[in-house]
């Protein structure tokens, strides 16, 4: 499953669970199954979609809250406690997923210590980022000895591609 089809199948369950929700009497607990397309789409979405998980969990609380008027008569008190809950596990999941995802998008840009002073600096190329410390050090405009690379153990920047 790929980044393309997973709003496709998110929106295909949210769909689903919606009409079990309005199709089954107040009482029961189907709101709790609209965690499945929030972790659909926290799961099989690029670290800087972390939108759509938060805008996936905001359509599964409309329609929490939906289902609530349009479902057929049945416990309503125990239906709201159910709500509640679901709603807490949905909301649970997307933030966890959003701090999660923001963490991996910061991954993916690292931060490269310079030489003076400890100065902090995002190291970016083009399209790509590089994350050996060598290409952070380039990036700033010093110099890498390989032989130094060799003397800690590791390949040189040139030899690792």
């Amino acid at each position: 499953m790929g980044f393309v089809s997973s709003p496709v199948l998110s929106f295909i369950v949210v769909a689903s669970v919606f009409l079990l929700d309005v199709s089954v009497p107040l009482g029961f607990a189907t709101p709790v199954l609209y965690v499945i397309p929030v972790a659909l789409v926290a799961v099989f979405t690029p670290p800087t979609a972390f939108v759509a998980v938060f805008l996936t969990a905001g359509l599964c609380t409309l329609l929490t809250f939906a289902g609530l008027f349009l479902s057929p008569p049945g416990h309503f008190d125990l239906a709201v406690g159910n709500r509640f809950v679901a709603l807490c596990a949905v909301w649970a999941i997307a933030i966890i997923t959003g701090i999660r995802k923001t963490q991996e998008q910061d991954a993916e840009y690292p931060v490269s210590r310079g030489k003076e002073a400890g100065v902090l600096k995002r190291v970016t190329f083009q399209k790509h980022v590089r994350t050996s410390p060598a290409y952070g050090l380039r990036a700033l405009g010093h110099t890498v000895d390989p032989k130094a690379w060799i003397r800690l153990g590791r390949a040189s920047p040139e030899q690792s591609g």
